[in-house]
């Protein structure tokens, strides 16, 4: 198991891929240790929802929530947490994991169980020819285990956030719909 970090450059070092495909990132850190803007703090604290993802969960997720400040902030927001999981899943980051899986780790980098209220999940199957594409580079879709995660958040939104084209993405406009309908 490796760790991944980001250098002063900002660069990820996590292409284990090619020379360790069969290891996983167990832990993220960035160095030097970076800090939140106090007016984004102050926006977060204040919102009436916070949401969290889309992306890759160790290359995009997790490193903002590695900046100091932002998850007490998430944490303490006045709102609720929302956390919308990737589609897929990532050669040599999150090969194997699940949905359950990906709010966990969230929740481990935000420093507590009930940190995330809400986690929006695609169900829908990926189109065939997708599956080959991204099969070969050995990325598969994220499974979405509604009953794993039912017991770590209050609400689990489950349906097609999913849009087919040359490539498997978040259907924006569906993501919009739900996380509107979280505002009330």
């Amino acid at each position: 198991m490796l760790p991944l970090y980001m250098d002063e450059d900002g660069e990820t070092h996590i292409d284990v891929r090619r020379v360790r495909p069969d290891l996983r990132i167990t832990e993220v850190y960035l160095t030097p240790g970076a800090q939140a803007y106090p007016p984004a703090v102050e926006a977060v604290l204040a919102a009436d929802l916070v949401v969290i993802g889309p992306g890759d969960l160790y290359t995009s997720v997790i490193p903002n929530l590695l900046v100091e400040g932002v998850p007490q902030a998430i944490r303490n927001s006045a709102g609720k947490v929302a956390y919308v999981c990737n589609l897929m899943t990532k050669r040599g980051e999150t090969d194997g994991y699940k949905a359950s899986d990906f709010l966990r780790e969230v929740q481990r980098y935000l420093g507590g169980d009930e940190a995330v209220d809400v986690m929006l999940v695609n169900q829908e199957p990926a189109p065939q020819e997708i599956l080959e594409e991204y099969g070969q580079e050995g990325s598969y879709p994220v499974e979405a285990d509604v009953a794993g995660c039912a017991y770590m958040v209050t609400q689990v939104i489950c349906k097609d956030f999913a849009t087919a084209g040359t490539l498997w993405r978040h259907d924006a406009m569906a993501l919009a719909e739900a996380v509107i309908g979280l505002t009330g």
